[in-house]
């Protein structure tokens, strides 16, 4: 990714986001803040992380918080098929799939 930056003479001078797989980016935190240093030292706009998953994905949310933290509230978006004011990822799919099947069974039975 840095390499395409460089090369486009973006560093320093736009912001920009990393696109990255929440898993993936949890599992490599050393890299991903290597990654943010590199692109700021040349100053200019700190670059953002936005974090995605798909809706199967498992999630650690103790990671999860911990990445928020160490790389910066102010530098990370989520994209998460779940909200992080929730206990968890499970609670809110649970949540939405009660909400959904009494949703259903109003129109089938009720209407």
């Amino acid at each position: 990714m840095l390499g395409v930056l460089e090369s486009t003479g973006l560093i320093g001078k736009a912001s920009f986001t990393f696109p990255l797989r929440t898993n993936k980016a949890l599992d490599s935190l050393d890299q991903v803040l290597y990654l943010v240093y590199l692109s700021t030292k040349e100053g200019g706009p700190a670059p953002t992380v936005t974090l995605w998953t798909g809706s199967s994905d498992l999630i650690d949310r103790n990671r999860l918080d911990d990445f928020i933290k160490v790389v910066g509230k102010q530098r990370v978006f989520v994209d998460l098929p779940f909200s992080l004011e929730t206990d968890s990822g499970a609670h809110q799919s649970l949540s939405n799939a009660v909400a959904t099947l009494a949703c259903v069974f109003l129109y089938y039975f009720v209407v």
